[in-house]
């Protein structure tokens, strides 16, 4: 899964924050449902910081053109 939008992005996040709380919840800590769950979302807001990073720089290199 790609998602290229910061919006996009944001609001996967946001679903997965919920869905890990809820896997939590049901299966704990230390369940392989709640450490696959938290992968996804750690590789969610890795993209999101790339991209971030990616429009700060495009945003710098425009001013200075």
């Amino acid at each position: 899964m790609f998602l290229t939008s910061n919006d996009q992005l944001e609001v996967r996040i946001k679903q997965l924050k919920k869905d890990l709380i809820r896997i939590v919840e049901a299966t704990g800590l230390n369940s392989h449902e709640t450490l696959n769950c938290s992968q996804k979302l750690d590789k969610l807001i890795t993209d999101y910081q790339k991209n971030s990073s990616k429009a700060e720089h495009n945003k710098r290199e425009k001013v200075n053109v």
